[in-house]
Parts: C-alpha cells; structure tokens; sequence
C-alpha cells in the first residue's frame, strides 16, 4: 500500500543523460559562495528536474529543486507540494507539515494540498486527524474518486476495516481504482479474518495481473490461513516459478507442508529459504522443529543453538532444545535449558510442566510435584498436568491428595475413562471397596479395554478375595 503519489509525465520522454548534466550544473552552482553569476532555469526545467528525482527515487536532490524553485517563487504552492513530498519521502514529516500548511496559508481551499497533508499526518501517526482533511478535500471536490480511495486508506491505518471496505466498495466500477480496490478489499478482509472473500479480491487482482508474485504470495497465504494448503501450495509453487528466489514462497510453502504432515519436503524447503537468508529465524526455528519431530535430534539442537547465540531471549529456542536434549538422555542439559525458559517466561504452564515431566523422568518426584503445582495454578484446567500430578502423588503414596487431582481430572473430561481408573486406584489403596466398583464400571463403559488394565494393575492393590470378587462383577458387566 502506498500513500505517496507524484506526477511522472514529465520524465517520460527526457533525455536522461541530459537531465544528468542538468542536475550536476545546477547543484554546483548551488554549492558556490558567489551566486552572482548564477542564472536560475526556468521553473518548467526545475519542475521537469525534481519528477526526474522522485521518478529516480532521489528525493535529497529533489528538495534542494524543490529549495530552488521556492526561492524564485515564494508563494508557488505546487512548489510546497512537491517539496513536502520529498520530506514525506526523507521521513521528515514535521518539516512537511510545515511545508503544507505554509501551501494551505496561501490557498487554504486547494484539494490537493489537503490531500497531501492528510497522507503526511498518517505517515506521522495522526491519522484520526487525517480524517479532517481528507472530509474537507472531499467537500471542496466531491467526485473526486483519489481523494474517496485515500479515505479507505487512512481507515486501514486505524484499523477501522468494516469502514474502510464500505468506501473501497463504492469504487468497484472505477475505471482507475478498480485494480487497486481489489487490492485494498483482500487487505481489509485478510485483517479481519474473513479468508474467502480475501481470496475472492486477490483472484480478481490476479485477473487483471496474472505475472504479479506478491499477489500469489498474498493469495496463498490467505488460503493457508484458511486451512486450504493445497491451493495455497499451488499458489506459492507459482511465486517460485516466477522468482525461484523468493523466501517467503519457500517459507510459506514449508509451513504448508508442515501443516500437511509432509515433514521431509518441509524441511527441504526451509533450507532453500535459509540459503537465501542464512540467518532468518523463524525458518531456522521452524527447521529445527521438525528435524526434532523426524528424530534427527543432532542437527535440530545445532539449528536451535545457533537461533539462541542470535536471540538469547527467546524462550521457545531453549524450550525446543530442552525437548531434543530430553529425547537424547541429555538430561543435564535438559534441565538448564528448562530453567531458562522459565526464566524468560515465567508464566507458561507448558514449561513448568515440561519440567516437572523431567524431574519424574529422573527420579525427582518431590521436585516435580513443585513444578505441576505451579503449571496447574498458571493453568487450572490443563487436564494432563492434572492426571500426572495425580500419578506422581499415588507413586508417593499421597493418596488423599491424589484422589482430589483426578477427580479434577473427571471433572474436566468425564468422558475419558483413565480418570475413573486412576481414581478407582487411588480408592482402592483408601479401601473404598464400592467406590473401586462404581469408579470401574465406569471406566470399563467408557472403554472395555480397561478390563485388561484391571486384571494387571489391581492384582496388588486388593486382598484376593476383593480382586477376584471384582472381577468377577465386571466380567459379568462386559457379559463375557
């Protein structure tokens, strides 16, 4: 999206290397104490010579045009105007300001020059205000369709979409806007979340500009955030084929794959983007996720250390590597990178349980008990670190506190029958014989696999005669 426009015309046909010459005359004689001898061109030549500039995207030498032509004539406001474009274009936007409003002093009704501080005041984070003068423009030239587009411009930047696409939609049939209607209407739809009609306005854009690769980008994108990764990958294998070396294509068409499970050619198109860019991070994280999902533990803890020497304070970097060293026995190390994850973010369950799911690992079961306990109080309803809280309390026989956190557990899913198995467990070493009764029927209605678990699992945690009289109730329940 681009808020600055500026006339190119008068260098479409110029004689560049004249124009050249031009320019290097004018800025030495410029330059020289004594200007006495110096002859000002004409203000044609000076207007021909700052477009020149824009057009060349040299906006230094334009303002010193711009400079030039103001002195010969104090009160041009088409001067002002092109100078606060070049300022706009220097980022220098309170000097353009002043450029406009000294303009808009001499000719306070000139659309254009309303127009132009509108765009300047967005550009310098005003933009409720800019709403002023665009309204007023519109009021001295109503008709005027550039003025109405730039409306629904200065909304995107407030994000005020549903407003901006009711302006943007009143241009559909403009001969000039049409394109770059289509353009804004997938913009403001894409923010908003509302993908198919995304995809509706870049396909039309794409019609009117088959060969434009942001566009297939952007159109790809909105199909994979709308979960439709095949179009998306048709999209983004189209961007290659116009530029191989496009890094988002090869970036988005990873997460596709991803997303798609087809992790090997995932990875092949990671590295492709981080040949392009060696040192781009998300491609490297999300690389060094996979090849820790592939198992390929060595090369996914190189990728994750060298993101971590790049930004040290990011926790998901030392969380990633937590995981490979943890699936490579590392646990040491494991264990200090947890720890730093934690301590860049203190209040993410997931890391709290990650660790206490370590300490288990490594015989720390009273340090682990800390580490759930702080996961649940960050996250209550997180059923898994309430089921394996639960497990670790009965392993050390805190069977009190046991029995509460899986009835959390059913609490939260009373349809998952390892709640009702575990608490039947921790009932049983209570000696609530019909409480173990009622808590397996359960458990085995829910699945009848349980059934087996029973037979493995209680054998030890009821007298004989208990085991066997159970057993026998829930044989009899499955009708076996």
């Amino acid at each position: 999206m681009s808020y600055i426009s500026y006339d190119e015309d008068n260098s479409d046909n110029k004689n560049f290397d004249d124009m050249e010459r031009k320019i290097r005359e004018y800025r030495k004689s410029l330059k020289k104490e004594d200007k006495n001898d110096f002859t000002y061109p004409s203000v044609d030549v000076i207007e021909g010579i700052i477009d020149y500039c824009f057009d060349k995207e040299r906006f230094d030498e334009a303002l010193d045009f711009c400079e030039m032509w103001i002195e010969i004539s104090p009160l041009s406001t088409e001067a002002l105007l092109k100078k606060s474009i070049a300022l706009v274009n220097l980022a220098k936007f309170q000097q353009a300001l002043d450029a406009l409003d000294k303009a808009l002093s001499i000719n306070p009704t000139d659309s254009e020059l309303l127009n132009q501080k509108a765009f300047t005041l967005v550009y310098a984070d005003k933009s409720r205000s800019a709403l002023d003068y665009i309204d007023l423009a519109l009021s001295y030239d109503p008709q005027n369709e550039e003025y109405l587009f730039n409306k629904g411009l200065i909304y995107e930047s407030l994000f005020e979409f549903d407003r901006a696409i009711e302006i943007f939609s009143t241009l559909l049939e403009s001969d000039e806007f049409q394109y770059k209607t289509h353009l804004e209407l997938a913009y403001c739809y894409y923010f908003k979340g509302d993908y198919s009609k995304a995809e509706k306005y870049y396909e039309l854009a794409l019609n009117k500009n088959p060969y434009d690769s942001g566009l297939w980008l952007n159109l790809g994108i909105a199909y994979s955030n709308h979960n439709k990764f095949n179009k998306a990958i048709e999209c983004f294998n189209t961007v290659l084929a116009i530029d191989k070396n496009s890094y988002f294509a090869w970036y988005y068409l990873g997460n596709c794959y991803s997303s798609l499970d087809r992790l090997i050619e995932a990875t092949e198109c990671y590295n492709k983007a981080l040949k392009i860019y060696p040192d781009d991070l998300d491609a490297m994280f999300n690389l060094a996720s996979l090849y820790g999902d592939l198992g390929n533990y060595s090369e996914a803890i190189r990728l994750f250390t060298k993101s971590i020497d790049m930004e040290s304070d990011n926790y998901q970097l030392f969380f990633g590597r937590a995981i490979c060293y943890e699936s490579t026995n590392q646990f040491k190390k494991a264990l200090n990178d947890y720890d730093s994850a934690i301590n860049l973010n203190k209040k993410n369950p997931e890391l709290w349980y990650a660790k206490a799911e370590l300490l288990n690992q490594i015989d720390k079961p009273k340090q682990a008990l800390a580490c759930y306990r702080k996961a649940i109080e960050l996250n209550p309803e997180h059923i898994d670190c309430w089921f394996d809280y639960g497990l670790t309390l009965f392993d050390l026989q805190e069977f009190k506190d046991a029995k509460t956190a899986f009835q959390k557990v059913i609490n939260l899913n009373p349809k998952w029958s390892d709640g009702y198995f575990e608490l039947a467990k921790v009932s049983a070493k209570l000696n609530d014989l019909e409480m173990v009764t009622k808590l397996m029927f359960k458990s085995i209605e829910l699945n009848p696999e349980k059934i087996m678990d029973y037979q493995s699992e209680f054998v030890n945690l009821l007298s004989p005669k208990d085991y066997l009289l159970l057993e026998k109730k829930l044989l009899n329940y499955l009708k076996i």
